[in-house]
């Protein structure tokens, strides 16, 4: 299923948005699943209160390790797409100061 992704142009999007989207990845039982886990606290190393930090309203946790294997999964299959999106944001982000001339004379 993730081989048939729109690879390139999910690189593309990153690039120029900073995200993209894939579409449905998981199937709603493991959507469920995987919500169902989100009241055991024991599964989680840390939980973010987005209100106490301005960050606007909501929360959300981190896995703790060992992750879910669905989770592990899912890391290790999409993670040899994604390493040379961070490289592409860099370069395009230091591009303009590679032209950039101080004028200190």
């Amino acid at each position: 299923m993730l081989t048939a992704l729109p690879w390139e142009k999910i690189a593309q999007e990153l690039n120029k948005r900073g995200y993209a989207t894939t579409g449905s990845i998981l199937t709603s039982q493991e959507c469920e699943w995987l919500a169902n886990l989100y009241s055991a606290t024991e599964l989680f190393r840390s939980r973010i209160v987005m209100q106490q930090h301005a960050f606007g309203r909501g929360e959300y946790q981190y896995f703790a390790y060992p992750l879910p294997q669905i989770i592990e999964e899912l890391r290790s299959a999409i993670y040899p797409y994604l390493v040379p999106c961070p490289k592409n944001l860099f370069r395009r982000q230091l591009q303009p100061l590679q032209h950039f001339k101080l004028g200190l004379n």
